[in-house]
């Protein structure tokens, strides 16, 4: 093999090298943008109109129940599920949670039911909601204890959490996507070895 020959060859193997960082930059720097536009709200967020002000009083007497309505409204580009995650100010667990209480979630455009159960720190995935559309929700927060001398606190700030819902085919183009990067990564490895 002549020293041009050669040459050109290391050439080629730089050049393979180089499109081959090229294409992990780019697709670590498209991950990030991404990663980014999900937490900057652009593409998930949530809204609903009783932002900062209480839908519930602070306690509900024993054996009763209380109610309150609110609009979830998708601000973002994707659609979400929504959950219902009770919090107090420091942060919610298991353990302060009070015994007996259960909550209800119902649509109020059609009635359904999207949860009815006992309190937890995460309820759902209750509902999708597509990009510029809301719901009004009617939330119901009861105690099951009927003997009860005093009050139950339900003075928690009642969070609703979005994530971006994909739909059931969205695996297709990614597994697409990573097959053609199979193969492109084969096909050099092949190229390099003959």
């Amino acid at each position: 093999m002549s020293t041009t020959t050669r040459t050109l060859a290391t050439r080629a193997d730089h050049g393979r090298d180089r499109s081959s960082w090229a294409v992990l930059y780019a697709s670590v720097g498209v991950l990030l943008v991404a990663v980014l536009l999900v937490y900057s709200g652009l593409l998930v967020h949530l809204t609903n109109d009783h932002e900062g002000r209480a839908i519930l009083p602070p306690t509900v007497g024993a054996g009763e129940s209380v109610s309150g309505e609110l609009r979830l409204t998708d601000s973002g580009l994707l659609p979400v599920e929504v959950f219902l995650e009770p919090r107090s100010g420091s942060g919610l667990q298991d353990t302060l949670l009070p015994d007996g209480l259960s909550v209800s979630v119902q649509r109020a455009s059609d009635g359904a039911y999207l949860y009815q159960g006992p309190m937890k720190t995460s309820m759902g995935p209750l509902e999708v909601i597509q990009p510029g559309q809301s719901s009004l929700v009617k939330v119901t927060v009861g105690s099951e204890d009927s003997t009860a001398s005093a009050a139950v606190p339900i003075n928690f700030t009642y969070f609703w959490a979005a994530r971006p819902w994909l739909p059931w085919w969205w695996w297709i183009p990614t597994t697409l996507v990573i097959a053609a990067f199979v193969a492109l990564g084969y096909r050099r490895s092949r190229s390099r070895v003959a």
